[in-house]
């Protein structure tokens, strides 16, 4: 499974205080074979954020989303061969002046069964931040295999696409 995060500035750069950011988590599955139970578990920033319960999925109402810190979206299954789903998330900054120049941490990671055969977990963990400061996103990718920590920045105009993607090793 891949996880791709990215977040957005709705009323476009610099994000200030009572301006709405999107999230949207793309899960893709990479192998052939389709993936059960497939849960992604986003922890939002509720003391930077106000969740409202505004979300959508493409395709359009795939699985159930439900919580909101960690919101969980539960995709009963996903089939093989690179087919994606997209979570769209919806918050409002909230309006507090003690958060003018602050970093907001957002953290997703997506889990899923019979990936492979035989059946077991596959985890990936992607952290999105916007730096008010620098105006830029920061992309924190942790390898669930050896827990290495890569921080990506860019600017917030440009389109960036990162990827993170989890093999599971089969039982002898």
């Amino acid at each position: 499974l891949e996880i791709t995060k990215t977040a957005e500035d709705v009323n476009k750069p610099p994000l200030g205080i009572s301006e709405e950011l999107r999230y949207e988590v793309t899960i893709t599955n990479t192998t052939n074979i389709t993936a059960f139970n497939v849960t992604v578990s986003d922890t939002l920033p509720l003391d930077a954020v106000t969740y409202n319960n505004d979300y959508s999925t493409n395709p359009d109402g795939l699985g159930t989303v439900s919580g909101s810190s960690p919101l969980v979206w539960t995709i009963p299954e996903l089939a093989g061969g690179n087919t994606a789903a997209t979570l769209a998330i919806t918050v409002t900054v909230k309006s507090d002046p003690d958060l003018a120049g602050q970093t907001i941490t957002n953290t997703a990671s997506v889990t899923g069964t019979n990936v492979f055969d035989p059946p077991g977990p596959a985890t990936a963990l992607v952290k999105v931040s916007w730096d008010v400061t620098t105006d830029t996103n920061v992309l924190t990718i942790t390898s669930p295999v050896d827990g290495f920590v890569t921080d990506l920045r860019f600017a917030p105009f440009l389109h960036t696409r990162h990827t993170i993607r989890q093999h599971q090793i089969k039982s002898a």
